[in-house]
């Protein structure tokens, strides 16, 4: 204030003693009044960026899956949309050959051997209307085996952030125990990815349970590392899936990423068994990425 009879700064009121004391004071009066009327106004402004802020924060939710009118995911099966996190990635020729999976607004997360496939590509996000954003830096898992597929996960950074929206949403990451001691082994999880309908992808969904470990090492015949774990689909369904079809899991109304797939079937004789590779696992790496 320009009265040095004021000792307190803007950030907090002055005592009521203060004024009670100076009250008889005009000067003192009247810069009472101003100095009270700032301190309205800047509340008043706080308020308003808290009220913008929050907005903002819930454009982009992770794992959310309510539109306008408050219809969840049982209004968006009826009408065959695909998830606003579900990425598709597209060649030079604008082709489609893997799938991804939104985890913030500009990072996707897909296969390592997806990623490697070609120097450059866009990523088509979301559902209805979707956005093409080109893919601006590739980061390979440092530990990717090609010849073992172990760490077969790529983060892809994209050269500006999606637009948050109903039809554009990242998924969330959960904690690696939530992870595995509950969404895993205890909920049926839904893979979400692009099979192969000749040279063309279309989105596709299949509902997936857990599949305990001994019994996927006997049916694929693998040596399973702790980054990895199985599904298994209740029916077979004969369908190719492209690499970086993803599994998320729904728990209380929000979706979390569990785990990436690699091209699928493994082999021909097997259309039951899905071998992922672990997301949760890479927490800290994902994080380190996208700092």
């Amino acid at each position: 204030m320009p009265s040095e009879l004021f000792q307190f700064s803007l950030a907090e009121k002055p005592p009521f003693s203060f004024f009670l004391v100076q009250k008889q004071n005009p000067k003192v009066k009247v810069e009472a009044i101003r100095y009270l009327q700032v301190i309205s106004c800047l509340e008043m402004i706080h308020e308003v960026l808290i009220f913008f802020l929050i907005h903002l924060l819930d454009q982009c939710a992770c794992g959310r899956l309510q539109g306008s009118d408050n219809l969840l995911s049982e209004t968006r099966k009826k009408r065959d949309e695909r998830f606003p996190w579900q990425v598709l990635l597209l060649n030079s020729e604008g082709k489609g050959f893997c799938g991804g999976v939104l985890l913030k607004s500009n990072f996707v997360v897909t296969t390592a051997e997806c990623a490697l496939l070609h120097s450059h590509f866009e990523i088509r996000v979301g559902a209805g209307r979707s956005q093409h954003i080109r893919n601006n830096k590739k980061h390979i898992h440092i530990r990717y085996d090609e010849d073992t597929g172990e760490n077969n996960i790529a983060l892809l950074q994209l050269q500006e952030h999606v637009e948050c929206n109903n039809h554009q949403l990242p998924v969330c990451t959960p904690e690696r125990d939530f992870a595995e001691h509950i969404l895993i082994p205890k909920l049926a999880g839904t893979v979400s990815g692009w099979r192969m309908e000749g040279n063309e992808l279309q989105g596709d969904e299949l509902q997936v349970s857990y599949l305990p470990a001994e019994d996927c090492k006997q049916i694929l015949n693998i040596s399973l590392t702790n980054r990895q774990f199985c599904g298994h689909l209740q029916e077979p369904v004969v369908k190719r899936l492209a690499g970086g079809s993803f599994l998320a899991t729904e728990y209380k109304g929000t979706w979390f990423l569990t785990g990436i797939l690699g091209s699928w079937p493994l082999e021909d004789t097997d259309w039951e068994t899905f071998l992922f590779t672990n997301t949760a696992r890479y927490t800290i790496w994902f994080k380190q990425k996208m700092k």
